[in-house]
């Protein structure tokens, strides 16, 4: 019995245009500083379970 070498599409999807207003950039960028602000701070590498790591690591640039 031959084999599909894929499955077949079920339901085809259009990609959406994915717009961010400027009120979305914002609030995007205080969160990526009060996030950078908190990976800075001694204290919270203290805390349990918090990842071993340098910052250059963290993607938050």
């Amino acid at each position: 019995m031959p084999r599909k070498s894929s499955q077949p599409e079920l339901i085809r999807e259009e990609c959406a245009e994915y717009q961010i207003t400027p009120e979305e950039q914002a609030r995007k960028a205080e969160y990526r500083a009060r996030l950078r602000a908190f990976l800075e701070d001694p204290a919270s590498r203290q805390i349990e379970g918090f990842p071993i790591g340098e910052n250059e690591n963290t993607g938050v640039g």
